[in-house]
């Protein structure tokens, strides 16, 4: 592993704790003025709009689900990002899944992060949509079958 890759990893681990802990003013810390978080639905810009997302997302998970926890694993790329997985185990109705998010994470000259790629893993939006049907947040109607 270079010394770049090295940051981008160190820097990827960081990013994750923080957001586990909830420390939203240090991940805006993190992240570069100019940093962009490449999504499927929309690209957001600058720190402010991104950790927002996150913590949207964060929200938005403890108000769904009876409870839910997260963890990451940072590994690093050939190019020299850094790719990140959030595996979230998430409980409701007694019912359980584990599903996973993934993102390469890519530094700036200064070391700050620079770029988020959302990774879209359609076999997990598939697992979380048909749980949603299952402990009832979601209903599907017979005809819908």
């Amino acid at each position: 592993m270079t010394n770049e890759e090295n940051k981008a990893v160190k820097q990827a681990r960081l990013f994750a704790e923080v957001l586990e802990r909830k420390d939203y003013e240090a991940a805006r810390a993190m992240l570069a003025p100019e940093c962009i978080y490449f999504q499927l639905a929309r690209d957001l810009h600058g720190p402010e709009a991104i950790v927002a997302e996150y913590e949207r997302a964060s929200r938005w998970g403890i108000d769904q689900f009876e409870s839910i926890e997260r963890d990451s694993s940072v590994t690093p790329t050939e190019d020299g990002r850094a790719w990140l997985t959030f595996f979230y185990h998430v409980r409701h109705k007694g019912k359980s899944l584990k599903i996973r998010s993934e993102q390469i994470i890519e530094l700036d000259e200064a070391g700050r992060i620079g770029q988020i790629e959302h990774i879209e893993l359609a076999s997990q939006a598939n697992t979380l949509f048909q749980f949603y049907i299952d402990v009832g947040l979601i209903n599907k109607n017979k005809e819908d079958s």
